[in-house]
């Protein structure tokens, strides 16, 4: 019964495209469930929910054990976890906030690293190659984690820096990321996420306005700060 699958509550793709879903669902009716739905023995599904959601818009009601689902034994959390990160990196429209979100989630669950700070803390150690012995374990946990999702040291460490960015200024970007000139891209938020929060909403509206790169972000910024601080200062000697 397909009823007796569920959504996974740790799925770390949070929005669905129901124009997508509905395409989907067009193609299931007509060529079946090619890839199939994995899930835990209690339906939880592990890879596929845009599948089965798909599946309950074209109505089907039974899914077969085997063929259109797959039921997973003896899986560990954390192997579940890196199948279900996995499934969505690779699928269309998982924006890097999401895969951000996800990566911090696999690492606070499977290490014993909590702290965000402490995360990209290990992560630019292993990008430097500077292993730590202190922090031995923990950079073996991550390791393996960022290994596992088949990403890099550097792009893990941009995903991470993606924590830093304002709530306000994600739904704004959120629309606009891709690589056109006045598009986001991970480098291009890597670099934004580096400023206060304060100034990121004017320097995402910049980029967008003058089509910045990465290292224009930088710069740009760097410039309005020396123009801030020389107007500081002019002010100040006004009123000395």
């Amino acid at each position: 019964d397909i009823d007796y699958l569920k959504p996974n509550p740790k799925q770390i793709r949070k929005e669905f495209d129901k124009k997508f879903l509905t395409r989907l669902s067009k193609s299931l009716i007509k060529f079946g469930i090619v890839v199939p739905i994995l899930a835990q023995k209690d339906g939880t599904i592990v890879a596929g929910e845009q599948r089965w959601r798909a599946a309950k818009i074209a109505n089907f009601q039974k899914l077969t054990v085997g063929k259109d689902v797959i039921f997973l034994e003896k899986k560990s959390p954390k192997d579940i976890g890196v199948i279900n990160a996995l499934e969505n990196m690779m699928r269309r429209n998982l924006n890097v906030f999401e895969q951000s979100d996800g990566l911090v989630s696999l690492i606070s669950e499977h290490t014993n690293i909590l702290d965000i700070k402490e995360m990209k803390r290990l992560t630019f150690y292993l990008y430097y190659k500077n292993w730590n012995p202190v922090y031995k374990e923990q950079m073996t946990a991550l390791k393996e984690i960022i290994t596992s999702l088949g990403l890099s040291n550097q792009r893990a460490i941009w995903l991470l820096s993606l924590q830093d960015v304002d709530a306000t200024v994600v739904t704004y970007v959120k629309p606009r990321i891709g690589h056109g000139r006045d598009m986001f891209s991970l480098n291009k938020l890597h670099e934004l996420a580096k400023i206060p929060q304060t100034h990121q909403m004017m320097v995402a509206k910049a980029v967008q306005h003058h089509g910045y790169s990465a290292r224009g972000i930088k710069v740009a910024y760097s410039d309005y700060m020396k123009g801030l601080r020389n107007e500081n200062l002019v002010l100040k000697q006004r009123k000395d």
